[in-house]
């Protein structure tokens, strides 16, 4: 180094692993050096299983004398804080006290600690004339955390400058910050004959090989390392760091020292170590200042790299490490240097190097000096920001890596403006950290299911959020995620916020979102319900919709580390047959219409099936029942399945029972096919009495020809394939010299239908192609287009059937039949042809509420007056089209709920002091007031979109995001 002497300007020593020999007195050895000490304690602690880390949501401290975490176990990050340090004649004393993220002091306790401050006059500073020990932060109370809400607290006992000692103080914040320990920092000898006590220039705590420990940045004597468990020391980092000036505590000291993660430095032997980052800055004989930045594995003695570089002393310029973060993830060490130089002051830039390698990966422009640096993931996509603390108090920026080699400031809030730096009060409001969790949907309701699960990010919005954690993928928010019946989804990844926007998301009422599930295709059965995290487990606190369904959570281990089941179940039952259906035959010709007496047509009027539903007298607004089942016998003994019947005449409502409308099929035996004897009809459990077919009379026929006739009336509301909504058709039966038979007449009640290829049309539904389904029958339901019903040219009302479809196919053809001669020829009448509506119908805003109409494909499209009409469950039950084709779909009540684009719900009056819990779901019933209008009651109670179904003509009309203002 003599050969340097009188040199102005920088010497690199380049950057090297640190197996590596250097001559002259600030050589560092190949390991590092190790004091014998007392034995540890060793305290291996597990890490916590699970998918989620909350690393993101703690506060980042931003100044040197705090430190943050839930230190009170509140379940959101808190602020340590060292303030009021006194240290002169008469003893020490400083401040801790705890503040929550809104700057609310909860606890305090003063401490007998002081913070070092040389006594005017005495250059006892070698840098004193620049002030740069007191402005780099490094004579200050210093402060650090461990687990279990545990602080280390470092600062001076005694009197400076002649009677005093440095001390470590242990405190328990969740017990009444009790002082657990203090251990006194034992003296260093300097140049081999002076005992002096050194003060603490930095802390930080880790775990190595398992046990919690502290690390002791020293102004002489290099690194000190503790157990947290009793403060037992654990040996010496670099002890030869002991040069001395007159009357000071060093020369060579250390600047900054920070833990890695267990498990995230990797050593050149490719081990994975906890790696311990260090600073330090020196001034040797020569008058040369050395700063250096090493990387050691505390557990095996060893040094992995090393930067050194150096300065003459009289250039002005002082550089040195003072405050690191590591990422772990990535293995990334972030690196702020204390820059002062007399001309362009302290800047300088900050850096991003690999933790195994040392190699610089990245940079910023010159900024100003930190204080501190902390990592954190943003927001919902979890992107990596640097939040940089500074020493200026209006110059905190947050750094982010967009392309290059550059570490760019983003904008941030402040005062109302965007800008790149922000005052500590901003900075503090904006940490956005998550607890994550694993979860998933558990159906046991034995129906498939689908949900999804809204959420935001936003601070008055739910502090919720679905984003992809590690391999999980997030829970799905806008399209539905099918469930299986009696199956468990697959684990979605959903994390609950724990900061935000203002800090909005630091306390737990701020956080929540909504789950919405419902049967496969059936959004009138959906059940919405609010989720909240309440502590360290996952709850279902509101729930509305259709009572179908019931939500509950069950947490299988705590948010964050363990899994979350939402667990779907039946809210009150599921559905039970009570009473069997009464079935009556009717013979209605003597013959085939080939002429086989053994296959006359047969029509069976079936009532009085009746179903228990468990919370129809209550809050259940709809159900689904299944179809009635036909069977037929050959013997007697064995009965076979011959279709699905389901009616299409308005269901009756007692209490919680149920009692289907009645219903009508039409039956003949087919030539050259199984001849059966006997017809029974099956609801659920319950079985009607068989009626044999030999024992139902011939009709009594007629002796005069009569023709039939069978017209389709022109009216203004097309019929809809849903297999419910009904057409009028004119049937009329006429003697050749007489007018038509008049309506009442009984030969109308054995007229039968018959469709295309001349199959009878039975009225029941195969289960392997129900949407071919169509029927005709005499019972009206409640769905009738006859409003704009033509009469006959005589202006005489004829016969009056209804046509049903559930297929869409245009220009179905259907022809009436009737026997009323012996030996004659069956009457039959032309064909007609029905093309069924394809659009659909949809809600529209009317003058006092909510209206339905035809999606237009022409102007002739909308429904005019007396058509769409809407149900009134009022009045009584309304059938409606299932999406299971076998299921008969039943509306006991119209009602809205909290609207899907409403969700997440905004706080109302959001004030962010108050942390208000956000608006409650609502529901809400309709009312009909005329036959095509419906509207919500109690609408000025709803400050959100709503979300509904109602019934049309069989159809069911999603109310999707209406205001009911």
């Amino acid at each position: 180094m003599s050969g340097l002497a009188g040199k102005r300007g920088w010497r690199r020593v380049a950057l090297a692993v640190m197996a590596m020999a250097a001559a002259g007195p600030l050589a560092l050895p190949a390991s590092p050096v190790w004091a014998a000490g007392e034995a540890a304690e060793q305290q291996v602690g597990a890490a916590a299983a699970g998918i989620a880390v909350d690393e993101s949501a703690r506060l980042p401290a931003l100044k040197t004398n705090e430190v943050t975490g839930d230190f009170l176990g509140l379940g959101h990050d808190q602020r340590a804080v060292l303030e009021e340090a006194v240290t002169g004649l008469n003893g020490s004393s400083v401040k801790l006290r705890i503040y929550d993220g809104k700057g609310d002091k909860l606890k305090e306790t003063t401490l007998s600690l002081g913070e070092w401050k040389p006594p005017r006059g005495v250059l006892a500073d070698p840098w004193a004339h620049h002030g740069w020990a007191d402005r780099a932060g490094l004579t200050g109370t210093k402060i650090s955390a461990g687990k279990d809400g545990n602080l280390y607290v470092a600062g001076i006992l005694g009197k400076v400058p002649d009677f005093y000692a440095a001390a470590l103080v242990k405190i328990d914040t969740r017990h009444d910050m009790r002082q657990v320990d203090t251990k006194v920092v034992p003296l260093v000898r300097i140049d081999g004959d002076i005992n002096r006590a050194p003060i603490v220039t930095s802390l930080d705590v880790g775990v190595v090989n398992g046990v919690e420990t502290l690390a002791v940045g020293q102004s002489a004597g290099g690194v000190r390392l503790y157990s947290t468990s009793d403060l037992g020391f654990q040996g010496a980092v670099y002890e030869d760091w002991k040069r001395w000036s007159y009357m000071t505590w060093g020369r060579d000291l250390v600047t900054a020292v920070k833990f890695s993660g267990e498990g995230s430095v990797k050593t050149p032997e490719g081990n994975k170590v906890t790696g311990l980052a260090i600073g330090r800055l020196a001034y040797d004989y020569e008058d040369y200042s050395t700063h250096s930045l090493y990387m050691v594995d505390p557990a095996a003695k060893k040094g992995l790299w090393q930067q050194v570089e150096s300065a003459h002393f009289d250039s002005g310029e002082i550089k040195a490490p003072t405050a690191f973060a590591f990422d772990d993830e990535n293995q990334r060490l972030a690196v702020s240097w204390w820059h002062e130089k007399q001309k362009d002051g302290r800047l300088e830039s900050l850096q991003i190097r690999d933790t195994s390698s040392g190699q610089e990966l990245l940079h910023s422009a010159p900024i100003g000096p930190a204080a501190r640096l902390s990592f954190v993931k943003v927001g919902s996509n979890g992107e990596l920001h640097l939040v940089v603390g500074s020493r200026e108090t209006d110059t905190n920026q947050v750094l982010v890596h967009r392309s290059g080699d550059l570490l760019e400031a983003i904008d941030l809030l402040s005062s109302g403006r965007a800008s790149k730096t922000v005052p500590d009060f901003e900075m503090r409001s904006w940490f956005p950290g998550y607890k994550s969790l694993r979860l998933s949907v558990v159906n046991t309701t034995g129906k498939k299911l689908e949900a999804r699960l809204k959420a935001s990010d936003s601070g008055d919005k739910g502090c919720w959020s679905n984003i992809q954690v590690g391999q999980l993928p997030p829970f799905p928010s806008s399209s539905f995620t099918p469930i299986r019946a009696s199956e468990k989804s697959a684990d979605f990844a959903s994390v609950v916020l724990t900061s935000g926007p203002a800090g909005a998301c630091g306390t737990e009422e701020r956080r929540f979102g909504y789950i919405e599930v419902q049967p496969v295709g059936e959004p009138g059965m959906r059940s919405v319900v609010k989720l909240k995290q309440q502590g360290s487990q996952l709850g279902a606190v509101e729930q509305v919709g259709s009572g179908v369904l019931k939500i509950t959570a069950e947490n299988l281990g705590d948010i964050g580390s363990g899994q979350q089941q939402l667990v779907v179940s039946l809210a009150a039952g599921a559905p039970e047959a009570v009473r069997a259906p009464q079935v009556a035959g009717k013979r209605l010709t003597t013959t085939s219409p080939d002429g086989d007496p053994a296959r006359p047509v047969y029509r069976f009027d079936v009532t009085d099936a009746a179903w228990k539903v468990p919370g129809a007298d209550n809050d259940l607004t709809g159900t689904q029942l299944p179809a009635m089942t036909v069977q037929g016998t050959t013997n007697g003994l064995v009965w076979e399945d011959l279709g699905k019947l389901k009616p299409v005449t308005a269901p009756a409502l007692t209490g919680d029972t149920v009692t289907l409308g009645k219903s009508s099929f039409y039956w003949e035996n087919v030539k050259d096919a199984r001849q059966y004897t006997g017809i029974r009809v099956q609801s659920g459990g319950m079985v009607s009495q068989p009626v044999v077919l030999r024992d139902l009379p011939a009709p009594s026929l007629g002796t005069e020809e009569l023709t039939l006739s069978f017209l389709r009336p022109i009216t203004e509301s097309p019929l809809r394939a849903n297999g419910i909504d009904q057409e009028p058709v004119e049937v009329a039966l006429k003697p050749r010299t007489s007018p038509a038979l008049d309506a009442s007449r009984p030969e109308y009640d054995r007229v039968f239908y018959r469709g295309e290829g001349k199959m009878l049309l039975t009225g029941l539904l195969d289960v392997d192609n129900p949407y071919s389904h169509a029927a005709i029958s005499s019972l009206p339901g409640p769905y009738v287009n006859e409003d704009d019903f033509l009469m006959s040219a005589s202006g005489s009302e004829r016969f009056r059937a209804y046509l049903t479809t559930a297929n869409a196919a245009r220009d179905q053809k259907f022809t009436a039949y009737f026997q009323n001669t012996e030996g004659k020829p069956f009457a039959f009448s032309s064909t007609i042809a029905v093309s069924p509506r394809a659009a659909k119908l949809r809600p529209v805003p009317v003058p006092g509420g909510i209206g339905v109409e035809v999606e237009k494909q022409s102007p002739t499209d909308s429904c005019k007056e007396g058509a769409c009409r809407i149900a009134d469950t009022r009045v009584g039950p309304a059938l409606f089209q299932s999406h299971e084709a076998t299921a008969i779909g039943i509306s006991l009540r119209t009602q809205v709920i909290t609207g899907t684009s409403s969700l997440p719900l905004l706080a109302p009056g959001v004030d962010l002091g108050r942390f208000p819990s956000g608006e409650p779901l609502k529901k809400s019933s309709i009312a009909v007031i005329n036959r095509n209008t419906a509207e919500v009651e109690s609408k000025n109670e709803w400050s959100s979109k709503i979300h509904g179904i109602m019934v049309s003509h069989g159809d069911q009309i999603e109310i999707v995001d209406f205001s009911a203002q």
